[in-house]
């Protein structure tokens, strides 16, 4: 399993934001940790036409990384950032993840283990895809006191209807892929340990941020948190709010 000073260095080692607005015990800082699933360079901060105020005032009081580099796709990053580990070592396959070794695996501590164990409240929102085959693969399992989100290696945005393009759902309107309508089918979105039922119809992006919004303005204030958010609004199928169109 990783030390504590094995994952202190990997969290060093990425981008994340320390949230210090709200006091916390032993004046640990609450940490906030965003990862934005298929961003690439021209997607946010270098893209004028991009809307993104308070994603561009973060770049402006913090860091930017000019040279960094992270795998060709998702679900190797996120292992790598929750478990500490290089992807070579954790998950180099974007796998569905009810596969029994997909994901992280369970002899590997988790940064939500490591930072509850250290007394933090530790929310997730958004996708996961870091393993389901078991409840001790799910956010519940690895340290995370609260969840919403997502299971899989994608769904869509507005049903949440499981599938990197959701070509199961009669409403998605992008390109059909023959033999994979009875492969992507049913809603894959869950609240701490089971379905989260009556949740899903609204969009996802707004969904997850409010629970993560929730999250920082309702936690113990006696206790530090870590909220890990990760969004996939730009992650296939592509699609957006009808109001955002015009």
């Amino acid at each position: 399993q990783i030390r504590k000073t094995g994952m202190a260095t990997a969290a060093v080692a990425l981008l994340v934001v320390c949230w210090v607005g709200l006091a916390c015990a032993a004046d640990r800082p609450n940490l906030v940790y965003i990862l934005g699933d298929d961003v690439g360079w021209n997607n946010l901060f270098h893209n004028p036409e991009v809307i993104a105020p308070h994603t561009r005032a973060l770049l402006k009081e913090g860091v930017e990384l000019t040279n960094h580099y992270v795998f060709k796709f998702c679900s190797p990053s996120r292992s790598s950032f929750i478990s500490g580990r290089l992807p070579i070592h954790v998950n180099l396959e974007n796998s569905a993840t009810e596969q029994p070794l997909a994901g992280v695996p369970l002899n590997m501590t988790t940064v939500g283990e490591v930072l509850a164990a250290a007394g933090y409240q530790c929310t997730h929102a958004g996708k996961w895809h870091c393993g389901q085959a078991t409840p001790a693969h799910i956010p519940s399992g690895r340290g995370f006191h609260s969840s919403l989100g997502f299971f899989n290696f994608g769904e869509d945005h507005f049903t949440q209807v499981r599938g990197g393009q959701a070509v199961g759902d009669p409403a998605y309107r992008g390109p059909r892929q023959p033999g994979l309508q009875e492969y992507c089918s049913g809603v894959d979105l869950w609240l701490d340990k089971q379905p989260a039922h009556g949740y899903n119809g609204s969009y996802g992006g707004y969904m997850f941020t409010k629970h993560a919004v929730d999250a920082i303005l309702n936690h113990d204030k006696q206790s530090p948190m870590f909220l890990f958010a990760a969004m996939q609004n730009v992650h296939p199928p592509l699609s957006v709010r009808s109001l955002s169109l015009s």
